[in-house]
């Protein structure tokens, strides 16, 4: 990475997501509770990849473009395995 002294910095471009559920910890209120995480990555292989693992977990997953990436894709829950065999 070039320093900001007039120099254009080299930025990689994350336009993937994988976002996942994550369940309460059965304490309380959040025994209810659903969180999703999420994480960026670079290409759609990457991301499917990184999809695949979570689905042989047991999360559901899903997926798509980080605006503003053209064009937009969303991969729900209900379409992620199909997603990921397209190409693994």
């Amino acid at each position: 990475m070039k320093a900001r002294s007039g120099m254009s910095r080299e930025t990689v471009v994350h336009c993937w997501y994988v976002s996942y559920e994550v369940r309460g910890d059965g304490k309380g209120a959040a025994e209810r509770t659903y969180s999703r995480i999420s994480r960026s990555f670079v290409s759609e292989p990457d991301a499917k990849k990184y999809a695949a693992s979570k689905v042989a977990e047991g999360r559901a997953v899903a997926a798509g473009t980080i605006n503003p990436h053209f064009p937009k894709t969303v991969v729900p829950p209900s379409q992620i395995c199909r997603w990921i065999g397209e190409s693994l």
